[in-house]
C-alpha cells in the first residue's frame, strides 16, 4: 500500500505547487500513518504550510483554490 500513497502524496504536492505559484506549500502528513496505527484502508491525514495567509478570506480562498486543483484531478 505504500507505493501507492507515496503516489498520492506526491500527486497532491504537485497540485498544489501549481494552485499556489510564487508560495513554497507544502504537504505535512499527521495522525495515523505517522504513528505507524494505519490500516490498509486508512485515510491519509495532511496539513498544508508554506503559504502566506493574512486572513480568513485568504485562507477560505486558498482551501477552495486546493481543492478545486484536487477535484479536476
Amino acid at each position: 500500500m505504500q507505493p501507492e500513497r507515496d503516489f498520492v502524496l506526491a500527486k497532491i504536492s504537485e497540485i498544489a505547487a501549481k494552485a499556489f505559484v510564487g508560495e513554497n506549500p507544502k504537504l505535512v502528513l499527521f495522525g495515523s500513518l505517522i504513528t505507524g496505527l494505519a490500516l490498509e484502508s486508512s485515510d491519509m491525514d495532511l496539513a498544508v504550510t508554506g503559504l502566506h495567509i493574512d486572513d480568513r478570506f485568504v485562507m477560505i480562498t486558498d482551501l477552495n483554490k486546493l481543492a478545486n486543483a484536487l477535484k479536476d484531478w
